[in-house]
């Protein structure tokens, strides 16, 4: 009975003291002190100030797991243990914690395309740290994206290799190489036309970016309907062979006509373009005109001269054409035949990826007929002339561009040790820019600017710049107006509704200077729409273009872009 009495006592008691003082049952299981050691250069505060427990928490197994966690994640330690101890009327829990190796050094191998210092400039690990392993981690994938960027797209961190002992990172790359190069579906074309115009080749680590400029070449050369690559796993598992596959399109035209005139009788014509002639990449194209009026232009391209990177072209012709003269207002003068007989032949070579170089050497006689209108130079003539180009083409696409720049500088010079009537140089620079702003939608612009510096003699009005028509200004007759100094400026807004047709928006301005004066108007201008159609025989344009010179409307047809 005593016995019962003294635990319902103990009991009262104890009642009374959860009620009262809820801290003194629990003090025993209540942390007192939290502290930390094995750690040599990691300071004690970085390491609490990880950890969430505080002095007064109860201790669970939880709470300590969880802490532990966050001190592991700080990245500094091989491991993270828990003591506890007795603690004046609580606990003591100590974090027991072993530090990384210092880093005394760091190997990299396998790289061949990015350099030792290119890829440590990226990684935070260093040597004389404490090896973290988050650090470390956002390391390899700095790394990786380093390669990335640099569009190699199969290199990667392939291992890593840490030695505790000697604190030594080491880690290895593999920079995926191209096994072999691979052509399909190219029945006429030879495999070396195509393989040709990589600027990869096997045995180099695989490129994206390079990959994806040769495919665009390919394209451009308008050999193909549509270019596709793939990839198969070579026979090393970290090399790749690309496969392209091509689907060849028409690549020659031909035509031929005929009609009549009272001044001429019967003329018929023959013209004939291949441009690659036995699938070997050369452009052959020929036409004549005979009949009342004989007219005829031969030649020849070879973009790899001897397989190598050098280009050469010749041409022959004999054409006439009827020229209409205006005088300083757009008004019609009087018209004359032109007639050009001669040759040239032209070397070019490609002197970096977007640039190309080229020299012509071009000797012809022109006939004019009348020469003698009152007031202007047309005298027949028998010159030699020599041209220096030089070319940067970054377009996306020759044939619809999106992007890119297409720029050009040309230098023709006459007379002097050159065979001719008068010396002078001709200088015509041209700038084009495209740029996608919306899907399907792009802003073309083009800017021309040309000079004639007259060493001595005259300037026919034949050579002089021409301004007015499809190919400077739209809204005007063709080379409505003349002179030695030109400035040209086109604007267009092109919506491509398909990869073979294209609406346009334009606006054009321009001028010239008999005399060179560096001082332009710009008050001619033509604005209009046009459209531009992919066929089977090449570009077909239809433009109309209405310029500020109230004399209405005209339309105009061309078998090539304006630009």
């Amino acid at each position: 009975m005593r016995e019962i009495r003294r635990r319902e006592l103990r009991r009262t008691i104890a009642f009374f003291l959860i009620l009262l003082c809820p801290g003194l049952v629990y003090a025993d299981n209540s942390i007192s002190k939290i502290g930390v050691t094995g750690n040599r250069l990691v300071d004690k505060d970085v390491i609490l100030m990880a950890a969430k427990a505080k002095a007064g928490d109860e201790l669970a197994e939880d709470l300590v797991q969880d802490n532990m966690k966050l001190i592991y994640e700080l990245g500094y330690f091989s491991n993270v243990g828990a003591e506890i101890e007795e603690f004046e009327n609580g606990k003591y829990l100590i974090f027991k914690v072993r530090e990384n190796s210092v880093v005394k050094d760091i190997e990299i191998t396998g790289n061949r395309v990015l350099s030792l210092s290119e890829i440590k400039a990226v990684i935070k690990t260093k040597p004389g740290s404490i090896f973290n392993i988050p650090v470390f981690n956002d390391d390899v994938r700095k790394i990786n994206d380093l390669y990335k960027d640099r569009g190699l797209a199969l290199s990667q961190v392939a291992d890593v290799k840490i030695e505790s002992e000697g604190g030594t990172v080491k880690i290895v790359i593999v920079e995926g190489t191209i096994e072999e190069i691979r052509v399909e579906g190219n029945d006429t074309t030879q495999e070396w036309v195509v393989l040709r115009e990589f600027v990869i080749k096997p045995g180099e680590v695989y490129n994206a970016d390079k990959v994806r400029r040769s495919l665009q070449q390919i394209f451009n050369l308008g050999f193909f309907e549509t270019v596709k690559p793939s990839h198969l796993k070579g026979k090393d598992p970290d090399n790749v062979i690309l496969v392209v596959s091509v689907k060849e399109q028409r690549t020659g035209t031909a035509s031929f006509g005929g009609g009549y005139s009272s001044s001429n009788g019967f003329v018929g014509f023959i013209q004939v373009s291949k441009k690659n002639f036995q699938g070997r990449g050369q452009t052959v194209n020929v036409k004549t005109e005979f009949g009342g009026v004989t007219n005829y232009e031969i030649g020849f391209f070879e973009p790899w001269f001897r397989h190598k990177p050098i280009s050469l072209g010749v041409n022959f012709y004999n054409t006439k054409v009827n020229r209409e003269l205006y005088d300083i207002n757009g008004n019609y003068v009087n018209e004359y035949d032109e007639r050009r007989t001669g040759g040239d032949i032209t070397l070019g070579k490609k002197l970096a990826y977007f640039t190309t170089g080229a020299i012509t050497f071009r000797q012809e006689k022109i006939d004019i007929t009348p020469d003698t209108i009152a007031g202007l130079s047309l005298e027949d003539d028998e010159m030699q002339s020599l041209s220096y180009n030089l070319t940067r083409d970054s377009r996306d696409n020759v044939f619809q561009p999106t992007f890119g720049a297409y720029d050009n500088m040309m230098v023709t010079k006459t007379g002097g040790f050159l065979k001719g009537r008068n010396s002078f140089t001709r200088y015509r620079g041209t700038l084009r820019r495209y740029y996608e702003f919306m899907p399907k939608n792009v802003f073309a612009c083009r800017l021309i600017y040309g000079l004639i510096d007259l060493s001595s003699g005259d300037v026919p009005d034949y050579e002089e710049f021409g301004l007015g028509g499809s190919g400077t200004l739209r809204g005007y007759k063709n080379r409505e107006y003349t002179g030695r100094e030109l400035l040209v400026a086109n604007f267009e807004v092109r919506h491509i509704f398909s990869d073979k047709m294209t609406g346009i928006l334009f606006f054009d301005t321009g001028d010239v200077n008999k005399t060179v004066e560096n001082r332009f108007n710009l008050d001619k201008q033509g604005v209009g729409i046009g459209i531009s159609v992919r066929s089977p025989i090449g570009p077909i344009r239809l433009d109309y273009g209405k310029g500020n010179n109230g004399r209405g409307g005209r339309t105009y047809f061309t078998m090539s872009e304006t630009f």
